[in-house]
């Protein structure tokens, strides 16, 4: 445990696929406000997830984003819950804002695992990320992001999602602009990702999360991603999504599978 993480408080940090996380036990907060934790903790993390243990089965889960605002779900991090709920692997339930979720767990040693997380499937359309009003005729949302003309293709997998589709890598000056416009279309923020056709069972994905900021993997914006291409003929169902931190697989249906990586967090923790 941190020097920085407030004493009493009991908590394990961990990555899903790079993208950083920390777990902490609501039973061990006391007084201590986990959105308090997010901003003034010091530690190096993406996304902060309180756990409630509700059955021996069963955990519930609030997830919060680095800036303290309400992060709505985490399938990263759930993978990481699922991971620490059955280390020796096994299936476990986490329940979040976004519903039941069934986890599949396998033990891969040395602190790592894999984790097949069902998700509810997700839903396309302006309306759906609460931007009706900014809907075009086929139901996305033509902007500029301060980089010239760009379509946003929304979507809600419990979070609110853009997809934006890109033919060339990212830049770092695009990447800066574009995150700070997106944000601005909606209240309460949005997750952006930029996102390259590789193949029709292959997406490259960089994500530009709300109250973070770039970010080194996204799960449900892998969803996301997957979800509104295929609808477009750009993909099929079944992808592997490659972004900074690791691979991400996607199964489309209804539950979704999302499968990745969850490892103990073993880098230094500034």
């Amino acid at each position: 445990m941190s020097d920085d993480q407030p004493k009493g408080v009991q908590g394990i940090r961990m990555h899903g696929a790079g993208n950083r996380v920390l777990l902490i036990d609501a039973d061990s907060l006391g007084d201590t406000k986990a959105a308090d934790i997010a901003v003034g903790s010091g530690l190096a993390f993406d996304s902060l997830l309180v756990l409630e243990q509700v059955e021996d089965d069963v955990t519930a889960v609030r997830v919060f984003n680095r800036d303290g605002s309400d992060g709505g779900v985490c399938g990263n991090g759930m993978r990481c819950v699922a991971a620490i709920q059955r280390p020796h692997g096994g299936e476990t339930t986490i329940q979040s804002d976004a519903g039941t979720h069934r986890a599949r767990v396998e033990a891969t040693g040395d602190g790592t695992w894999v984790v097949a997380l069902d998700m509810p499937a997700a839903t396309l359309g302006a309306a759906a990320v609460g931007l009706a009003q900014l809907a075009s005729e086929d139901d996305t949302i033509d902007t500029d992001l301060g980089v010239g003309p760009m379509t946003l293709l929304p979507v809600s997998t419990g979070n609110p999602h853009f997809i934006a589709v890109v033919e060339d890598t990212p830049t770092a000056e695009l990447v800066n602009t574009v995150g700070p416009a997106a944000q601005a279309l909606r209240s309460g923020g949005i997750n952006l990702h930029l996102v390259k056709v590789l193949a029709s069972q292959s997406l490259a994905l960089l994500p530009i999360e709300r109250g973070v900021g770039p970010t080194a993997a996204c799960a449900t914006g892998a969803q996301a991603a997957v979800a509104a291409l295929h609808a477009r003929g750009l993909c099929e169902e079944d992808v592997d999504v490659h972004m900074p931190g690791g691979v991400i697989r996607v199964q489309l249906g209804d539950p979704t599978h999302v499968t990745g990586e969850a490892a103990i967090d073993r880098s230094p923790s500034g």
